[in-house]
């Protein structure tokens, strides 16, 4: 009983919130709550929808330049790029209370909706990304429009954390030796190891406590599966097939695992809230959101980094840094900010008119990981080894502490759903200029969304309530099942060094080409691939890709998207197609098992019409793959870490741009490996290590 009245007060408790009448009674406010939710769902669905991205142009003469000198403030430190890595250096740049930081991000803010878990494939298709593409591929992507891969990068505070499908992978052990062994000390397994304990609060299952670590910033929770008894089965027929269950960010990798994820009683838990809410009013510490950094300022004399310009509310301005400035804008927009600013390879700085000042091999090395989305299956569940909805509501709950949404007090504004109380968009936009940007932004096209937005129509109000009462259910997942981490038969490492990265996720009932949004599939494959059905897809990532690429400047307009060519899937020995090939047949090995032969598990026979092989033979595969393998977005090496008389190094072991003083670089573009695993906590443990190196360069005891 009195569980159920403390519920009943917290959902009275979140209407008045939204400033709904008192005139309602207790269950029309309940019923208006979930109403509002449901607006803020289909605002943000219409929106993904109908979204394209914009061209903007920058003319450098339209803006009156002494102008913005005479305006320039002063800062120790700047930081370029509010995202991942940005946050995490300036939560710690900013303790030492006689530093002034500022961060500057393109993006804006995340929204109460766009933290519900459930929502992360449609933001892929939204400015919450930089919508970048690559050039036509030849071995990959074959199947997306114009041969085009997508490469999802987060714009926002949070960065890629804000965006990303929440899923929290340290990386292996061997990572950090070979990037060791490189020659850049500081950076093995046993220097990284402290700063990727101190990041996190891990609040998960049957985790290896001798690596793990409470207190942290970054707050970690499994992914409960939406799915228990295909995810039950998996693990089971995972170990038949020598696949334990493990803890993957602690001593073993080969295995099978329930998602380790940045979820706080089921809402996203980005770097932003993790690194920045808690500090957000430091008098020190100057955050500017949608600031679009242009360049950065370096004296041809001195070679000293000294600046930086950049457009916000469309006008011209420049900041000064005494001490460093830190670029930390990502794999895609820091080596794109260098070549601009005259740091890089001089034939291609010299083809678009920028002089040269450091001539660096920046934007080269690029390696991303390659998913091949082409594995999908049906099965039957066993309804009598399952809960009924009945059971289920009988259950004993979490207590109050289950959903911070009552903490944050959120409000609901039509049309996205902004908390507009949250402390970092009421310390910026106290005036209501975030929602008034979100209403200018928000502008679409095309059909009704009660006929395009089938997922929404499939959760029931009681879902939705269950959801915001305590964090669970669908709502609070990506529905992704389980993590694996595999080494095929086509390895050739003798170490238990995984090649191959495995991820089972529900596909839905109603269709939709869910796990393919932002990926821009073409229409008859998504019309082939994307029917109404009960299923589950195993997405195959190839973790240590052989194949590497380039990114180079267009043009000199700093809004226009760099050329992007990671050549996936290019190496001549076909060792990418390869390992793909091994990691397809060892799931196909796990779904034969006796555990899923109890499902009625059975391989979609839906034959792509380019692949004229018989099907599923090993030609069809390598085919399939060609035109079903996406980009992964988790890149490295464009700003490739180094030693000086390595020819494609751009920074040293502290992260300093070769040729250039005060200024460095801390994001995955410095790493000069592929990670096993997603790049999230990499690039915040780049910048832990960043804060400690500028502390004690400048004589602040870390």
């Amino acid at each position: 009983m009195m569980a159920g009245l403390r519920s009943v007060l917290f959902l009275i408790a979140a209407v008045l919130a939204t400033g709904i009448s008192a005139e309602f009674s207790p269950f029309d406010m309940v019923d208006e709550y979930v109403r509002q939710f449901k607006l803020g769902m289909n605002s943000l669905y219409k929106w993904s929808d109908a979204y394209k991205t914009k061209q903007y142009n920058f003319d450098k003469g339209e803006f009156n330049t002494t102008l913005a000198l005479g305006a320039a403030e002063e800062y120790d430190f700047i930081i370029v790029g509010g995202g991942t890595a940005g946050l995490t250096l300036a939560h710690r740049l900013s303790e030492e209370p006689r530093w002034k930081i500022l961060v500057l991000e393109a993006g804006g803010l995340e929204t109460l909706i766009t933290q519900v878990p459930a929502v992360q494939p449609q933001l892929l298709t939204t400015s919450y990304t930089w919508g970048y593409k690559t050039c036509p591929q030849k071995h990959a992507c074959l199947g997306m429009e114009e041969s085009k891969c997508c490469v999802i990068k987060g714009k926002a505070l949070g960065g890629d954390s804000s965006i990303n499908d929440l899923l929290y992978t340290r990386g292996h052990q061997r990572d950090y030796d070979i990037w060791a062994d490189t020659g850049m000390k500081g950076w093995c397994w046993d220097n990284v190891l402290p700063y990727f304990k101190k990041m996190e609060n891990a609040c998960v299952k049957d985790m290896d406590r001798k690596y793990r670590h409470y207190g942290g910033p970054i707050h970690l929770e499994n992914f409960e599966p939406t799915e228990p008894i295909l995810a039950e089965k998996f693990l089971e027929a995972g170990k038949h097939c020598g696949l334990e269950k493990i803890d993957y960010n602690g001593k073993e990798h080969i295995g099978l695992a329930i998602p380790q994820v940045i979820t706080k009683h089921g809402k996203r838990y980005s770097v932003a809230k993790a690194y920045l809410n808690p500090i957000v009013e430091r008098n020190n510490l100057v955050i500017l959101p949608y600031s679009h950094v242009t360049e950065i300022l370096i004296s041809h004399i001195t070679k000293e980094a000294n600046g930086v310009t950049y457009i916000k509310d469309d006008k011209l301005h420049i900041a000064k840094a005494k001490k460093e400035i830190i670029l930390s804008a990502g794999a895609i927009n820091t080596p794109q900010l260098l070549m601009l600013s005259g740091v890089g390879p001089h034939p291609i700085l010299h083809k678009v008119g920028i002089d040269t000042i450091s001539d660096l091999f920046v934007g080269f090395n690029l390696k991303d990981q390659v998913s091949f989305m082409g594995l999908n299956f049906l099965y039957e569940p066993h309804h009598h080894d399952e809960k009924t909805h009945e059971e289920e509501n009988n259950e004993v709950r979490p207590p109050h502490e289950a959903l911070d949404f009552r903490f944050d007090g959120p409000k609901f504004i039509p049309n996205l759903g902004l908390e507009d109380d949250d402390k970092v968009a009421h310390n910026f936009y106290n005036d209501g200029q975030q929602s008034q940007r979100i209403e200018r932004d928000y502008k679409y096209e095309g059909e009704d969304a009660h006929e395009k937005i089938k997922w929404l129509h499939s959760h029931s109000d009681n879902e939705i309530i269950d959801y915001l009462k305590y964090g669970t259910g669908p709502l609070s997942s990506t529905g992704l099942q389980l993590v694996g981490f595999i080494k095929t038969e086509f390895s050739r490492d003798r170490t238990d060094y995984p090649d191959i990265q495995i991820l089972l996720k529900k596909t839905h009932p109603k269709g939709g080409c869910y796990h393919f949004k932002g990926y821009s599939l073409k229409k008859e494959l998504q019309n082939l691939l994307c029917k109404p059905q009960q299923g589950f897809q195993v997405e195959i990532v190839l973790l240590h890709p052989k194949s590497k690429g380039t990114m180079k400047l267009n043009d000199v307009d700093p809004y226009h998207h760099p050329y992007i060519n990671p050549e996936l899937l290019s190496d001549e020995d076909e060792f990418d197609v390869g390992t793909l090939m091994a990691g397809i047949k060892k799931v196909l090995k796990i779904v034969d098992s006796p555990s899923m032969k109890k499902l009625d598990v059975k391989l979609v026979h839906e034959k792509i019409p380019e692949c004229d092989q018989a099907i599923f033979n090993d030609e069809y595969w390598k085919c399939a793959i060609k035109y079903l393998s996406v980009a992964r977005g988790q890149i490295t090496g464009t700003a490739k870490m180094g030693l000086p008389t390595e020819k494609e190094a751009v920074v040293d072991q502290d992260l300093k741009v070769y040729g250039v003083h005060k200024l460095r670089v801390a994001d995955a573009s410095v790493i000069p490996v592929s990670i096993t695993g997603n790049l999230m906590a990499p690039e915040i443990m780049v910048a832990e290590r960043a804060a400690d190196i500028l502390k004690e360069c400048w004589s602040i005891k870390v």
